[in-house]
């Protein structure tokens, strides 16, 4: 496994006089590193290596399996005393993970991945969190952009068209990217999934801070999302939004 593979960071957030600390893990690991990963350190509890092992051979296996590599690295980060196997990730009725282990009491984790790439983050209860991420494509048809347009109001493609022209990127093609995973992280936070309205998970503005894309919500305002670049994807943080989160690792990248 490279280095520049897979990336542990552990997060400083704090609101107000209260610091806590999350956990991340970004991973970009082919099937073949991470079938070589369960049987150097096993991180799969055995209710998990039941279910992978139901799973018909194909892409879901490798999903399956990068993004439960990534949760289990992120919640090591917040329980360094436990072993990755012991601490199962259950899916809830919804889809969202759930964790099965007394040890993770008070602890969450929101996960992620896409055609190889995995994010997971783990923190406290207290400060609720969810993590998302989509690979942005440069030979993405109109009309995938136009199926995205087709979810937003007015005011979001106003804002988007914006950014898009404000950008190095002429094709504008991250922004349509972005504003999907801004609005499923918040999805996640919520435990609705895009179950709901689309309107509900509205932008209401956005604005660059140093490397990130930084956004807020109509009707969520108590909520913001933290975007930026690694590895080909959109990574978006959503987060209390008087929650101040501090990470800096290698390999980020501004989004334009």
């Amino acid at each position: 496994m490279r280095h520049d593979d897979l990336v542990l960071k552990s997060l400083s957030l704090s609101r107000k006089e209260t610091e806590m600390t999350a956990s991340l893990c970004l991973a970009r690991l082919s099937l073949d590193d991470l079938l070589a990963q369960t049987l150097a350190q096993p991180f799969l509890h055995p209710d998990e290596r039941d279910y992978y092992d139901s799973l018909p051979q194909s892409p879901r296996r490798e999903s399956y399996l990068i993004g439960r590599y990534c949760a289990k690295r992120a919640l090591v980060g917040r329980l360094p005393n436990t072993a990755m196997d012991a601490m199962p990730v259950y899916p809830g009725v919804f889809g969202q993970p759930v964790l099965g282990s007394a040890q993770c009491a008070g602890v969450q984790i929101s996960l992620t991945h896409c055609n190889g790439v995995g994010a997971a983050i783990a923190f406290d209860e207290r400060q609720p969190m969810a993590i998302d991420m989509e690979r942005v494509s440069p030979l993405a048809s109109p009309r995938q952009t136009e199926a995205i347009k087709a979810q937003l109001t007015n005011a979001e493609i106003a804002m988007l068209d914006y950014f898009g022209r404000d950008s190095q990127d002429c094709s504008g093609t991250w922004i349509w990217t972005w504003i999907w995973t801004a609005k499923e992280a918040l999805s996640k936070v919520l435990r609705t999934g895009l179950m709901i309205p689309m309107p509900l998970l509205e932008i209401s503005r956005a604005w660059h801070e140093g490397p990130y894309l930084l956004a807020e919500y109509v009707h969520f305002p108590q909520y913001k999302v933290m975007s930026f670049l690694w590895r080909g994807t959109v990574v978006s943080i959503v987060l209390p939004k008087r929650t101040t989160l501090r990470m800096d690792f290698d390999g980020l990248m501004a989004l334009p």
